[in-house]
């Protein structure tokens, strides 16, 4: 099953392979009926955009998950951009199927879960994403959500301290330079 939020159609749209329906209802619904018949394979583009977008998501467990991007990541860590539409664009000649990403992403990303899936087995990586990564997701979601605290007081006192040792090293360098210039 493929689960991709479409902000532009107002839902997520949903394939197990053959037809990709547009799903307009309570999303929370949808994961709690996802989440109680599980697919073999949950595959989404994003799988912390989608905990993002619904919380309800994280009922459906790590373990038949697929994150597309996280795959593409894996695979090319280079890469700087890693969201479907670029997933679309550098995959598109590897992904053989007569339907365009652009008439049905849904069944566009069971193809390219099925092109990642193999070049991660083919890399030996599989057991990393599967093993690691994934169950990363949910823990890297839930400390974005937490955030960080800060110590403001010795947050402040370290930035003085880096600021006079920044202070000194410029002087320093001005010396050795023959003193100060201006540019």
């Amino acid at each position: 099953a493929v689960v991709f939020p479409d902000k532009n159609a107002g839902g997520v749209v949903v394939s197990t392979g053959e037809a990709s329906v547009l799903f307009s209802g309570e999303t929370a619904a949808l994961a709690e009926h996802v989440a109680a018949n599980l697919p073999a394979r949950f595959v989404t583009p994003d799988l912390k955009a989608l905990y993002t977008a619904d919380p309800a998501w994280k009922a459906v467990p790590v373990a038949v998950s697929f994150d597309l991007s996280l795959a593409a990541y894996l695979l090319n860590p280079e890469e700087r951009d890693y969201s479907f539409p670029h997933l679309v664009r550098r995959w598109t000649e590897q992904v053989s199927d007569s339907v365009s990403p652009s008439a049905d992403p849904c069944r566009f990303a069971l193809k390219l879960y099925e092109v990642l899936a193999a070049r991660l087995a083919a890399a030996e990586q599989d057991s990393l994403m599967r093993d690691l990564e994934m169950p990363l997701i949910p823990i890297l979601k839930s400390m974005e959500e937490a955030g960080v605290r800060i110590d403001r007081t010795a947050f402040t006192d370290f930035l003085a301290y880096v600021q006079k040792d920044l202070d000194r090293l410029e002087k320093h360098i001005h010396e050795l330079a023959g003193g100060a210039r201006s540019y």
